[in-house]
């Protein structure tokens, strides 16, 4: 669990269990570095699926508006006239992207929070959900 340099690198999965399951008999310092360790490590999970998702399922075009839109902050008519697109196709793109999104991240977050894998109608019913 820990590294040469006493930073933890990476957490399996029986590493996760003890530690939550057993916090209360590790001091404090360790039991804080790992807590943060696990909150880093569920927010970079859930960013390398953004990034995943940014790169293998938008086209080009829904990427740079995504990109341009939501990290780069540019006025929605200025991404019109960039596109060439009108308001309505410029929103539809945007609910496309979101939408992408929202149903990795939710296949990211059910999986993370799971013991033993769902049956298949579980699973979709946690995706449509």
């Amino acid at each position: 669990m820990l590294s040469d340099d006493s930073k933890i690198s990476e957490l399996s999965t029986d590493e996760y269990f003890f530690l939550t399951e057993n916090l209360e008999f590790v001091d404090s310092d360790l039991r804080n570095e790992a807590i943060r360790f696990i909150v880093r490590n569920k927010r970079k999970r859930l960013l390398d699926t953004v990034k995943a998702v940014m790169e293998n399922e938008l086209d080009p075009t829904e990427r740079n508006i995504a990109l341009d839109y939501w990290c780069n902050a540019i006025p929605v008519s200025k991404l019109l006239h960039k596109y060439g697109l009108s308001r309505s196709a410029f929103y539809r793109t945007v609910a496309s992207v979101k939408s992408k999104l929202v149903v990795s991240l939710r296949y990211v977050l059910f999986y993370n929070d799971i013991s033993e894998p769902p049956s298949m109608k579980e699973f979709l019913k946690e995706i449509e959900s």
